[in-house]
């Protein structure tokens, strides 16, 4: 609706805009849904170096302004709402709440150079789609589902916009900002998360901000909205309506 509560969407690693479509099909007629490619995936353009979160977090600001919003709310999935987080904390007076599903500190060193490697060596974003998203949706059926974020969005990006966000993030981490977010925060997890189970990470940042509200759908891997958004809709819904 052009006249709703305004809500950024911010869409998880390696996804675009189309990731939130089945969530706001769900979340009814209340909300102006501001959905965008983040930098270096689906439509935008590639960074010309590593992609930082402050930067994520000028490209935020740049859209807030395009768009005219005074202030809003942030829903974003695992890196999604790391981003949020950090713009929550440099921008507080611009931000009502947060919904911070499949909860992330931050990119692992680890795991993000070991895929990396596995790009450079050839293969592009195929090289680590079955490693990617098969981690993502863990236990649930490779079903129609699956194959489409598979193909028509794992598949889809740039793998030097994967590289530039992955390389600008790295090593950062929620855990520098959680104190000074001061809005409302909704924190989703989802039961079958093996990349970020809610019992360890969305726990963690929980404890950090003991005035959050921390939930668990338990049928849902690490793309939770993306997977079950009827279920996610009804828990984020009624706390964005609380607290707009």
């Amino acid at each position: 609706s052009e006249s709703g509560r305004p809500v950024m969407l911010m869409h998880a690693l390696a996804a675009n805009a189309s990731f939130w479509d089945g969530f706001c099909a769900e979340a009814g007629d209340d909300f102006l849904f501001v959905a965008f490619d983040q930098r270096g995936f689906g439509r935008s353009p590639v960074p010309p170096r590593p992609w930082t979160v402050e930067d994520h977090v000028a490209d935020i600001e740049a859209v807030r302004r395009e768009h005219g919003l005074e202030r809003f709310s942030l829903m974003g999935t695992a890196v999604g709402g790391m981003l949020a987080m950090f713009y929550a904390a440099r921008y507080p007076e611009r931000v009502d709440a947060i919904v911070f599903t499949n909860p992330a500190l931050g990119v692992t060193r680890h795991n993000s150079m070991m895929r990396l490697e596995k790009m450079w060596a050839g293969g592009g974003m195929a090289a680590i789609a079955d490693d990617a998203v098969g981690r993502a949706f863990g236990d649930l059926p490779r079903d129609e589902r699956y194959w489409h974020y598979y193909n028509e969005i794992f598949l889809r990006n740039d793998p030097k916009g994967y590289e530039t966000t992955v390389l600008g993030m790295v090593d950062r981490s929620v855990e520098e900002v959680v104190a000074s977010v001061s809005c409302p925060v909704l924190l989703i997890g989802g039961g079958l998360d093996i990349i970020t189970p809610p019992d360890g990470v969305a726990r963690k940042i929980h404890a950090l901000k003991p005035n959050s509200r921390l939930e668990v759908v338990a049928d849902a891997g690490h793309l939770g909205p993306y997977q079950r958004p009827a279920a996610f809709a009804r828990i984020a819904v009624p706390f964005l309506r609380e607290t707009a």
